[in-house]
């Protein structure tokens, strides 16, 4: 994500001919339609696969999956839209001609940002084998409850990818 940001600045401003802040942001507008769609079409997918997997693995016991693909590939394709955040520090530190404090101010904050969401996910980890330790005797309710919140969150994804890329969609073929 702030990745993203760094390659599209830098690239920009050694490009030059322009304003790095215009072509930025322009840039940045097809990127984020064009992920916005590709998230679209991923949960629809996710949504398919799970569906075909869950039919024909009906009575298996429930156990976690062996591979978080899906969970990937969604991250991956998020991360092609470039941080807002890092945006701003770069071509602010690029207005002061000083790209390696904005770049070195992308990496702290990025670390940060890390240390901050790994623990999250590691409380919520630990908080869901505590809780499911409990639940062991309801494996089915549990199946069926995490079947239909997975599923609910692909198709949220979905429907939320396709009303924030509804502008880019009309601007293409309007």
């Amino acid at each position: 994500h702030a990745g993203t940001s760094v390659i599209l600045i830098l690239l920009f401003s050694l490009i030059g001919g322009g304003s790095v802040a215009r072509d930025t942001d322009q840039a940045g507008v097809y990127l984020q339609g064009i992920t916005l769609l590709a998230l679209a079409f991923l949960s629809l997918a996710l949504i398919v696969f799970h569906l075909t997997r869950s039919k024909r693995h009906r009575f298996r016991e429930p156990s976690i999956p062996a591979s978080g693909r899906g969970v990937y590939g969604l991250l991956v394709v998020s991360s092609l839209i470039p941080c807002p955040g890092a945006t701003m520090l770069l071509l602010f530190a690029l207005s002061l001609q000083l790209p390696l404090f904005g770049i070195l101010g992308v990496l702290s904050m990025s670390l940060g940002m890390g240390v901050v969401i790994s623990l999250a996910g590691y409380l919520a980890y630990a908080g869901r084998e505590g809780l499911f330790q409990r639940l062991k005797d309801r494996r089915e309710l549990l199946r069926k409850l995490s079947d239909g919140l997975e599923i609910a969150s692909y198709l949220f994804i979905f429907l939320f990818s396709l009303h924030m890329a509804r502008p880019f969609i009309a601007d293409l073929f309007g």
